[in-house]
């Protein structure tokens, strides 16, 4: 059975339906007693809070009660002003400020309406100052509430230039710009009213400890910058205008350059004008005066210097700054200029020098000194020469251990003024020990010595031939003899002398022929050959067998004695001068002869097999060589002339001069002409040539030696 209660309640009608089905037993036909229906008679609807916040946390819980207990289920929340709008669970948050009416339905139940108001949020943006200093340190601090609840950090806060908005970074603001800032905080939905924050500018101040330096690079001027009265100098900048010059900074902007510190010092004279920044502030301008730097040095020896001494420079600016360590030295010698950057000069040769330093753009004094050698070494090429007047010795004079040509080479005599070598070379005729010396500078050093020993003389032989051109086997001697002067090997050891007998048709007849006169040992042989004038040549002669006795007379009677000639032709004269030196102390004479090589002359000539001389012929175009022309005058040219007795290692000189008359049968090439000198000693009961020697017309020969 079916049963559908109403019940009205405030007005309003419900319907309650109920169903009861009465099951029968097993006979079926017994119908069932109904259930009674008991229909819920009073709804209560409740809210814990009328009033709430509208900010979507705090929340109005609802509750409902029927026939006075309280259910949790099976009712529904409409929203009064929005139909069919039902409230999700039994609480109500909105973020909308306004008056909200709730009821609720159960079953057939109604309950009485039930208003919530949600009051509008409270939004709160303030400052804790609105002026600060545009220094970039102080601050202002804003805040942000909701109804006194601090959304600070999730607040966003900015300030308008214009229509442009500039955010700042969380809640703080500091500036280094001074003016007038509008802030403004935007949280969600909400938008603050505006907030003025006025940023005054700083008062920056430039004092300097000086307003003059000198330009050295090291006095300096010290800066410090207040920004307000606090000492800011660590954070600011110092900057001299361009304009003014400036050193060790980087350049910069707007003719200025920036330091590297917070002092300025310079090198560079002027006036300077500079100023300091902090924080993109530039503060007064502070005018520095440089005026002139003076720099001085000093050595540590100025006077008696020698070579190798070190000089230690010391240098001094405007007497108080030592830069000695920091200075250029420029040393000047010689015509050469060199620059160091060390105290210490070690003095390489002597002269005059010229030191002088330099510091930046400074130059100091000048000092001038003059260093002497501090050592001098005479050295020679030879410890001992010959006694032959022309084996030198040279000398050689280091100063400092290098070659000097300045320097002096003295003999010591003994005497007050010893003898000086102007070319540094020594030679002596003599022998002996001899010593030496050198000078420069006021130097002198050792003394070494030179010792001149004896020397052989070198032995030429003097081979005479007596011939005539009417001799028709004269040339059986004249070409032997020829032979001896043309080819070298024999030459070289061997003057020839050729003497035509003084008879009327010889053909270089001359007054050395009358020296023979009737002396039938030179006459009647006509021809013969000598050498040394005391062996006679071989017949028949040949250029290998006369060299062979030439040979053997130089072994067995060597020279004693050496010749040196000096010759002048002065017109028709000669002049002659002969230079004579023994080894050994003997009783000598000299004898000269002129000869004449070359000459074409008619000479007559027998065949070898014409015994009877009745195939004689005369050959037109013979050469002569040696022709006897002039002698020594005075003296007989096989004696000489007598010189006493010559002291042994002395050097004896004579001299005379031998006219150069005319020849009558022939004109004399005097180109062709030599001179014959020869040494003669008694020996043998006869006089005997030693040595000889020979040398051109006019022409000078020094003693040989071997």
């Amino acid at each position: 059975m079916l049963y559908i209660i109403k019940h009205n309640i405030n007005g309003l009608l419900l319907t309650f339906c109920c169903l009861s089905a009465l099951l029968t037993g097993c006979n079926g036909n017994e119908e069932p007693e109904p259930i009674p229906v008991v229909e819920p008679q009073t709804i209560t609807f409740a809210v814990d809070k009328t009033v709430i916040k509208s900010n979507d946390k705090e929340q109005a819980t609802f509750s409902v009660s029927v026939d006075g207990k309280a259910v949790s289920t099976g009712f529904i929340i409409y929203f009064i002003d929005t139909p069919d709008k039902t409230l999700s669970g039994n609480t109500f948050a909105t973020g909308a400020p306004g008056t909200y009416s709730f009821y609720a339905v159960y079953g057939k139940l109604k309950s009485d309406i039930i208003t919530v108001t949600a009051n509008p949020l409270v939004f709160a943006f303030t400052a804790d100052t609105t002026l600060l200093k545009a220094d970039g340190k102080s601050k202002v601090v804003f805040s942000a509430t909701i109804d006194g609840e601090d959304v600070s950090n999730d607040a966003e806060f900015y300030y308008l230039e214009g229509e442009t908005e500039t955010a700042i970074t969380g809640n703080i603001f500091t500036t280094e710009t001074e003016g007038v800032y509008d802030f403004y905080c935007r949280y969600q939905s909400f938008q603050s009213d505006k907030t003025v924050i006025t940023a005054f500018a700083i008062v920056l101040n430039l004092k300097a400890n000086a307003t003059q330096i000198k330009a050295n690079g090291k006095e300096a001027v010290d800066f410090t910058v207040t920004a307000d009265g606090e000492d800011v100098t660590a954070e600011a900048e110092l900057f001299v205008k361009t304009s003014s010059g400036g050193e060790n900074g980087e350049n910069g902007e707007n003719g200025e350059t920036k330091l590297d510190g917070k002092s300025f010092a310079t090198q560079q004279e002027g006036e300077y004008e500079l100023f300091a920044k902090y924080k993109n502030k530039s503060t007064n301008t502070v005018n520095i005066a440089v005026i002139p730097s003076v720099i001085a040095i000093s050595a540590s020896k100025t006077t008696d210097l020698k070579t190798g001494d070190i000089i230690t420079f010391n240098g001094v600016m405007d007497e108080k700054h030592d830069i000695s360590s920091e200075m250029t030295l420029h040393i000047q010698h010689s015509g050469n200029n060199e620059t160091i950057n060390t105290q210490s000069f070690t003095v390489p040769e002597r002269g005059q020098y010229s030191v002088y330093a330099t510091y930046g753009n400074k130059t100091s004094n000048t000092l001038i000194f003059n260093v002497l050698p501090s050592s001098i070494q005479i050295l020679c090429d030879k410890s001992y020469i010959l006694f032959d007047g022309y084996t030198t010795a040279t000398f050689t004079v280091n100063v400092d251990g290098k070659p000097n040509a300045d320097a002096e080479v003295y003999q010591y005599t003994g005497d007050a003024t010893d003898s000086l070598l102007a070319d540094k070379k020594f030679a002596t005729e003599y022998t002996g020990k001899y010593y030496f010396y050198a000078r420069c500078y006021g130097l002198k050093s050792e003394t070494i010595m030179i010792e001149s020993l004896p020397a052989n003389f070198a032995k030429s032989v003097l081979a005479t031939e007596v011939v005539a051109t009417w001799c028709g086997y004269s040339p059986r001697f004249l070409l032997a003899l020829n032979d001896l002067h043309t080819i070298p090997q024999y030459a070289e050891h061997t003057n020839i002398a050729a003497i035509h007998a003084h008879y009327a048709d010889d053909l270089y007849s001359s007054d050395i022929g009358s020296d023979i006169g009737d002396d039938e040992r030179w006459t009647l042989n006509v021809p013969w050959a000598e050498i040394d004038m005391r062996s006679t040549v071989d017949y028949p002669p040949t250029a290998a067998s006369v060299d062979r006795q030439s040979q053997l007379q130089m072994y067995t009677n060597p020279a004693f004695a050496g010749i040196g000639i000096t010759s002048h032709r002065n017109g028709d004269n000669l002049d002659i001068t002969l230079k004579i030196k023994l080894d050994k102390t003997k009783e000598c004479r000299v004898g000269v002869l002129v000869v004449e090589d070359d000459i074409v002359m008619k000479q007559r000539l027998y065949p070898y097999y014409d015994d009877d001389h009745t195939d004689a012929t005369y050959i037109d175009d013979f050469v002569h060589h040696g022709v006897a022309t002039y002698k020594m005058p005075g003296y007989d040219f096989r004696i000489g002339k007598p010189l006493g007795t010559l002291q042994a290692y002395e050097v004896f000189t004579e001299s005379f001069t031998i006219p150069l008359n005319k020849v009558t049968n022939r004109t004399v090439n005097f180109d062709k002409c030599r001179i014959v000198a020869y040494i003669m000693t008694y020996e043998y009961e006869r006089n005997v040539v030693n040595n000889s020697i020979s040398c051109p017309l006019g022409g000078s020969v020094r003693i040989r030696y071997k």
